[in-house]
């Protein structure tokens, strides 16, 4: 297995509307958040599920899944 590592968001952004795992910061939160989100096409991030854009710091691909699932 190979390890994965966290692409800077102001280096590059994945596909729009790809799910991809984020790090983002939340005012609630004491600290960044770790959800999964994706780009719209007008280049904003988004929470999946959510309309109201958020500032991400950096994500990665999400992993495949299981062997077992994949059957």
């Amino acid at each position: 297995m190979s390890a994965q590592n966290w692409i800077p968001a102001t280096q590059r952004s994945p596909e729009p509307l790809l799910d991809v795992l984020v790090t983002w910061v939340s005012d609630l939160l004491d600290g960044p958040a770790v959800d999964m989100a994706f780009v719209n096409p007008a280049g904003h991030w988004l929470l999946t599920g959510s309309v109201t854009p958020i500032q991400v710091t950096h994500w990665m691909p999400l992993p495949e899944p299981a062997e077992e699932a994949a059957r």
